[in-house]
């Protein structure tokens, strides 16, 4: 027998190690050789992720999912 997420009762999320979860697919009509954007290294990790976290923050009024990484941002 499956569980599925939904039959869990799950209503909060906390992810650790969030840096783990990126590269999450997009699409765009730029074409596949955009600078910067690696089109072919989407992460179904991060996909499913953001299903989760969408599903729950539904649920919870965008207040079901907590991310934490110790990894620094680099912003220019």
């Amino acid at each position: 027998m499956t569980d599925w997420f939904e039959e869990l009762g799950i209503d909060k999320l906390y992810v650790d190690e969030a840096h783990l979860f990126k590269n999450k697919f997009f699409n765009t009509k730029m074409g596949r050789n955009v600078a910067g954007i690696n089109a072919s290294s989407a992460s179904q990790r991060a996909e499913d992720l953001a299903m989760k976290c969408q599903y729950l923050d539904e649920l919870t009024g965008s207040k079901g999912c907590v991310f934490a990484t110790g990894t620094p941002e680099y912003t220019p």
